[in-house]
C-alpha cells in the first residue's frame, strides 16, 4: 500500500448574481444552474460557494465534471485573454486520493 498522498488543486469561477425576494438574498450561477440563499447578500453568496463546491464535488466523483464544465462554457484554468463579464465567483476544490 502506498502512503504517498495525491492531491488536486482544481479552481473554478464562474459568472453569479444575486438578487433580492422578499425578506431573503437569492445567489445564482446560471451556468451550473446552482443557486442558494440567504438572510444578506453576503450570506447568499457564502452559500453559493458551498453549494457550488458540494455540485462540483459531486461531479468529479460521478466523473461528469469535464462535461457539466464544457457544457457551461467553463474552463477550469481560463488563460489570461479570457475575461469573465460581470460578477464571478471562483470556486477552489482541494481533493485527495
Amino acid at each position: 500500500m502506498n502512503s504517498e498522498t495525491k492531491m488536486l488543486l482544481l479552481e473554478v469561477t464562474a459568472p453569479v448574481g444575486v438578487k433580492r425576494e422578499g425578506e431573503l438574498f437569492v445567489a445564482s450561477c446560471p451556468a451550473l444552474d446552482v443557486h442558494a440563499q440567504g438572510t444578506s447578500e453576503g450570506n447568499a453568496m457564502e452559500n453559493l460557494k458551498e453549494t457550488m463546491t458540494l455540485f462540483l464535488e459531486a461531479c468529479l466523483e460521478m466523473h461528469t465534471l469535464d462535461k457539466v464544465l464544457k457544457d457551461a462554457g467553463l474552463h477550469v484554468a481560463a488563460r489570461a485573454s479570457e475575461k469573465l463579464v460581470g460578477p464571478t465567483l471562483s470556486v477552489a476544490l482541494t481533493l485527495t486520493a
